[in-house]
């Protein structure tokens, strides 16, 4: 079986850096990406949102230099986890881990 994933898009916003408990490092990020397919004679872009996190030493260092707007290549897995909310109701969310991020923005001169 193969859980994979991989995103070329966006950061929406300037991600979070988080350690936890034992120390160890989770970035928590908000990715766009988007696609164009004609509807109706008519071009149109549709937006996907991407919850993003990244774990270990990469997450520390990539925390450094991403910022809302950094366009990013993303490879991870799907996962998705399950909790109950205070009414007692089945909530859900689903996110990347990712194992693999680079950069693709230009170097500034």
């Amino acid at each position: 079986m193969v859980n994979k994933v991989t995103l070329i898009g966006r950061l929406g916003a300037d991600p979070e850096l988080q350690h936890t408990n034992n120390g160890k490092a989770v970035l928590h990020m908000r990715m766009a990406t988007w696609e164009k397919r004609k509807v109706n004679e008519e071009w149109v872009e549709e937006t996907e949102w991407h919850r993003v996190d990244l774990w270990g030493p990469q997450a520390e260092t990539l925390g450094q230099y991403l910022h809302k707007g950094s366009l990013l290549y993303v490879e991870g897995k799907i996962r998705t986890e399950d909790w109950t909310d205070k009414e007692g109701n089945k909530r859900y969310t689903t996110s990347v881990v990712a194992f693999n991020v680079r950069m693709l923005d230009k170097k500034e001169e």
